[in-house]
């Protein structure tokens, strides 16, 4: 018997049906769309979509009928209803997909159909019964079109049996719980990848009679990887003992794979043809998760602790950082030997922030077609699809485009996007380089390149007024960094990096009795924490001179946000900090970097202060210090050209022209207030795809070369080209 009381369902990811203007933002479990008649199927009086089947609806699946007792909740790309069986009231899971017609037309609702049909189910091909703890459909069928308040509504059902569809996923702990202990995060990690095992590795018959020899889930996120607590009483299963669960505590479920997911995402979608190394990627990025706490993407820096070096380098393989994993019982037999050193050789700077996100554009059905195979030819010929021919083409990985004027399909029309007044792509649009033989803001370089986009814009005084702003049309899309969580209905398409620097007062003449030379160049981020919420008043605290500390904020409320996320972090010590902000000055950059350094000529004070890198990169008035996290090395945002390291030896004065940004370290997350920028806009395929047409624009070569010009990292190692600046001509 299934237990009666049952966990909520994560909301879905993903703003999947723009077309109706859901309160929510998320049609599938919008409270309003709730049918009270178990008789008729009706919407949503707000924005038409749906409702959701009410209580006592009969629905006649192949097998069975079944009777709707309970709404879970939305799923990926699906309602969750508890169900029972008739005649003998087993208790079920039913997930429903729809199949709008604002959505999707008749062509496309008659395909994904007939895809579901053929695709929604597995069995081993041998005919044997495997526990391989992924959720598998017991029944699957297709409900032709029903009228809806004068729409039409394909749907298609799935039916699960026990109790697992029912448990709470890893991202209900995460975002409960914060960080998982290590050893709890390699028993998680050990379960998937032994489904993984049988997915890959066995041969299956799809419910179209086809079998197929390796399978990819595809679809392996915070949502679809579930986890039941086992053997322990109520009390001792509470979410606040769960970070010390051991290996015996926990089973691992895996739902929702792609194969029969994906079929209900919609038209505009492109997917990347599917493989099990996508599977292993994706397994590092949860493990990743786990480990800091952190389900917003807005990348923290992960806690200290006792398995976090080695853990975190297997994690790092599985993400193809070194040298990658070739299946997934190669991963986990180094995960099970992760004391062995030999097993986890990688490099030191492991990417924290994930591999080259790969930019393949594919349409949603070939992506369904790789997961499965060619097996699924007779399939594509009973469909008449005519997307075979292309297949091959989705295979070949889509390299950034060489030059500005290279991007086609630039909307017609005037187009209008904004940032934050005092933010970084402010600052960067402020400046002039010299391009071409003469001296051009960044929006110059792009008209001379691509005089069809024509774009404005003005900045705005708060994130929260530009967010609103793009709801309410009056702007395109926004430019902002990313560490900074943004809600469902916004995308997001990262462009360049950036991160804070972290400064004192820095003198090469006076560096024996300097705070960096006091300090060894190096501060912690626990230590950095402590200074701004005022648990530490005088450098000796930390080992150097009997001088207070004075503290500065720069005049960038984004680089503030990012300060309390990743330094912070936690919600008192935020609001410590805030209340002590007004006894901070606040300045522009220029006059930050003097201020600082006047303090401690002048007065003796040991001012620190921090600041976007691309607005201090360059200077020699002030030191910006390495930072350490937890038990690792420090880590410095610059490097000798040749090199070497950068330490208080260093005349910054002097040696310009010699040492760079370490923009690896940046782009791996290895410097730890690193963090990317980003075009973000809403989720709307009715607007015109200028923001993506930006962000496309601003990812060509040439354009992140200028960029690096105008003080940002590239998102990519820039190839050799005559065209690339030299570092010393990056600044002026």
């Amino acid at each position: 018997m299934m237990p009666t009381n049952t966990h909520p369902v994560q909301p879905a990811v993903d703003l999947i049906y723009g077309q109706y203007a859901c309160r929510d933002l998320n049609p599938l479990g919008c409270s309003l769309a709730q049918s009270s008649d178990p008789t008729t199927l009706k919407h949503c009086a707000h924005c038409g979509f749906p409702d959701t089947l009410s209580v006592g609806t009969p629905i006649a699946g192949y097998k069975s009928t079944y009777e709707i007792t309970a709404f879970i909740g939305a799923r990926g790309m699906g309602r969750l209803y508890t169900a029972e069986a008739l005649p003998d009231r087993a208790q079920v899971v039913l997930k429903e997909y729809l199949l709008p017609d604002r959505a999707f037309n008749q062509k496309e609702r008659y395909e994904r159909k007939q895809l579901f049909k053929h695709l929604a189910g597995l069995t081993l091909a041998d005919g044997r019964r495997q526990d391989m703890r992924l959720i598998l459909p017991a029944d699957a069928w297709v409900q032709d079109a029903v009228g809806v308040g004068g729409a039409m509504v394909d749907r298609c059902y799935l039916v699960m049996e026990g109790a697992p569809p029912t448990l709470p996923s890893i991202g209900t702990y995460a975002t409960n719980m914060g960080p998982l202990a290590g050893k709890l995060v390699m028993q998680i990690l050990l379960q998937i990848l032994q489904t993984l095992i049988c997915l890959h590795e066995q041969k299956f018959r799809l419910p179209n009679g086809h079998v197929q020899q390796t399978l990819t889930h595809g679809n392996l996120n915070l949502d679809t990887v579930l986890m039941q607590v086992r053997s322990l009483s109520d009390s001792e299963g509470s979410l606040g003992t769960i970070p010390h669960l051991g290996e015996r505590d926990v089973l691992i479920y895996l739902c929702d794979p792609a194969l029969w997911e994906f079929i209900f995402k919609p038209p505009s979608t492109y997917l990347a043809p599917l493989t099990p190394a996508d599977d292993l990627r994706a397994v590092g990025k949860l493990g990743m998760t786990l480990l800091r706490g952190d389900t917003t993407q807005a990348m923290p820096p992960p806690p200290a602790m006792d398995l976090a070096v080695p853990l975190e380098r297997f994690l790092g393989r599985l993400r193809g950082v070194g040298a990658e994993f070739t299946s997934a019982a190669e991963a986990r037999s180094a995960l099970l030997r992760l004391g062995d050193a030999q097993v986890l050789q990688a490099p030191p700077n492991v990417a924290l922030l994930g591999a080259a996100t790969r930019s393949r554009r594919q349409d949603w059905l070939r992506g369904i077609l790789q997961l499965a195979g060619g097996g699924l030819m007779l399939l594509l010929g009973f469909l008449g699809v005519r997307w075979w021919s292309e297949l091959q083409d989705a295979m070949q990985t889509t390299q950034p485009l060489c030059c500005i004027a290279d991007v086609a399909g630039i909307p017609e029309g005037d187009f209008a996007y904004t940032s934050h007044e005092l933010g970084t792509w402010r600052y960067v649009l402020n400046q002039k380089k010299h391009v071409d033989g003469e001296p051009q803001t960044f929006h110059q370089l792009l008209k001379t390149r691509q005089p069809d986009l024509v774009l404005g814009h003005k900045a705005v005084p708060h994130l929260d007024v530009a967010r609103q702003a793009l709801r309410d049309e009056q702007y395109n899309f926004l430019v902002a960094n990313l560490a900074q969580p943004f809600s469902l209905e916004f995308a997001t398409r990262p462009f360049a990096y950036d991160g804070l620097a972290v400064f004192v007062a820095f003198i090469y003449a006076q560096r024996d009795n300097s705070l960096p030379n006091a300090l060894d160049g190096t501060i912690s981020l626990e230590q950095l924490g402590q200074l701004y919420t005022g648990e530490i008043s005088n450098w000796s605290e930390l080992g150097g001179p009997d001088m207070p500390v004075k503290l500065y904020l720069p005049n960038n409320p984004a680089a503030v946000e990012v300060f309390e996320q990743l330094v912070l972090q936690q919600p008192e010590a935020i609001q410590t900090f805030r209340q002590a902000q007004p006894r901070m000055a606040s300045l522009p950059p220029l006059e930050l970097l003097q201020q600082v350094l006047q303090d401690f000529e002048q007065d003796g004070i040991g001012a620190i202060s921090f600041a976007p890198w691309s607005q201090v990169y360059g200077q020699c008035s002030v030191y910006p210090l390495a930072l350490q996290q937890g038990n690792r090395e420090a880590v410095q945002g610059m490097v000798l050209a040749d090199g070497g390291d950068v330490t208080p030896a260093t005349n910054l004065c002097e040696a310009k022209g010699s040492y760079v940004l370490a923009e690896q370290r940046f782009r791996s997350g290895a410097y730890p207030l690193s963090y990317p920028l980003g075009v973000i806009y809403v989720k709307n395929n009715k607007r015109p795809p200028i923001a993506q047409t930006f962000a496309e624009i601003l990812q060509t070569t040439e354009a992140q070369t200028f960029l690096r010009q105008f003080g940002l990292i590239p998102l990519q190692p820039l190839p050799p080209s005559p065209t690339n600046t030299a570092p010393s001509q990056l600044f002026e």
